[in-house]
């Protein structure tokens, strides 16, 4: 039986980024450990970031799936590894602290075309080692607020934000209240500002897989072509 619950590609940023964000958030995927988080920002970042700290700072490229019956973390390792091989380097603009409706993130200002193309293949990649989508996880993902179209990807693919409606970012609070945005937005931002001048490169993909205590831990990296 596999250690982790479930699996996921992420883009985990390494080096001042990736400190950055794993203090902001109180966890580092890279190194699946606690770390102190950040202080002297004005903000309760503990209670904002209760939800979102398990998964550690990253941008989704392949939402957390199980793996299908028979399948083992080693193929799954060596199939992340090959797909690697045919994936370019993807070049976005300079990241940008936006609200995305009640949640925080950093999404990146270009580039856009070329992560949906590049999450794309992925998804399709890996999707034979992806078990189906139990039917009560369908009822619970399948929200009012969906369109027909990402019905259908939860349906074939078991995440809806896939293909056309595959969004980048990397998301910094959970839902926080209407009243509190403003202000969360410009402390992250001030947090955050000297790491962002910079266009954004994505030279390499993580697998991650998510531990018994429901944190997720980078098992893999994969670098990109280009």
């Amino acid at each position: 039986m596999s250690a982790y619950a479930r699996y996921a590609v992420y883009v985990v940023p390494q080096g001042d980024l990736g400190a950055a964000g794993a203090a902001w958030l109180g966890w580092d995927v890279s190194e699946g450990g606690a770390v102190a988080q950040a202080d002297g920002l004005d903000l309760d970042l503990p209670a904002l970031t209760d939800g979102p700290r398990k998964y550690g700072f990253h941008g989704t490229v392949m939402a957390p799936f199980q793996m299908r019956e028979g399948a083992t973390l080693e193929e799954l390792r060596r199939a992340f590894a090959q797909l690697g091989k045919k994936i370019g380097a993807v070049r976005c603009g300079d990241l940008e602290v936006v609200a995305l409706g009640r949640f925080i993130a950093l999404i990146p200002q270009s580039g856009v075309a070329d992560l949906r193309a590049m999450a794309a293949q992925v998804v399709e990649g890996l999707d034979q080692w992806r078990a189906p989508l139990p039917a009560a996880e369908f009822e619970r993902r399948n929200r009012p607020g969906l369109s027909d179209v990402q019905r259908g990807y939860l349906r074939r693919w078991g995440y809806p934000h896939v293909m056309e409606a595959y969004r980048f970012h990397m998301t910094l609070t959970g839902r926080i209240p209407k009243a509190e945005v403003g202000r969360v937005v410009q402390g992250a931002r001030d947090y955050f500002a000297p790491l962002l001048a910079d266009p954004m490169r994505i030279d390499d993909l993580a697998l991650v897989g998510q531990r018994p205590d429901g944190r997720f831990e980078v098992i893999a990296r994969c670098a990109l072509q280009g």
